[in-house]
């Protein structure tokens, strides 16, 4: 992205996609983002400009297979962020998610999800170890996981990114 951006613009500039918890690659380019060394916490002025150039590790990373997931993800985000998103509402994101599951067969005839198979199934579709390093792992011996509260009956709300892992299991948009 530095060199795309020093080529089109100038100079290299913060993405705000490369921003978002659970964006590990560029939706562009494919590559695992690079951390910088510019420290969001514990700086005098939190709020001060600081210019990519200045600051970014500029080593390129050691790159092996990027995770087709993780470009998933990282595209999800840069549509949302790139285009008017009707707003749905925690109900009406559960019917979608309801309906989605009902084709793939793991609800039952009163409408309910068998939460022991689609955990299973979801764990084993991201692996556990991404799930884990997205912060997003679903434990079944814990009633109240964030996957099984996102198809039960809405009562809060789920962190975006966990939305995005849900439709792309139920291969929804």
């Amino acid at each position: 992205c530095v060199q795309a951006d020093v080529e089109s613009v100038g100079e290299p500039y913060w993405h705000r996609t490369h921003q978002i918890p659970g964006v590990e690659v560029c939706s562009v380019h494919q590559k695992k983002l690079v951390n910088s060394s510019v420290s969001t916490t514990s700086r005098q002025n939190k709020h001060a400009f600081v210019a990519l150039a200045e600051d970014v590790m500029m080593n390129e990373p050691e790159q092996s297979e990027t995770d087709p997931h993780l470009i998933a993800i990282a595209e999800a985000v840069y549509w949302l962020l790139n285009n008017d998103v009707p707003v749905l509402g925690l109900q009406e994101l559960r019917d979608r998610y309801i309906s989605r599951l009902k084709q793939m067969n793991p609800v039952t005839h009163q409408s309910t999800v068998g939460q022991r198979n689609l955990i299973n199934e979801f764990s084993h579709f991201y692996g556990n170890q991404l799930l884990s390093e997205l912060n997003c792992e679903v434990d079944y011996s814990e009633q109240d996981n964030w996957l099984s509260q996102m198809v039960r009956k809405p009562r809060k709300v789920s962190h975006p990114l966990r939305h995005i892992l849900l439709m792309r299991f139920l291969e929804l948009t």
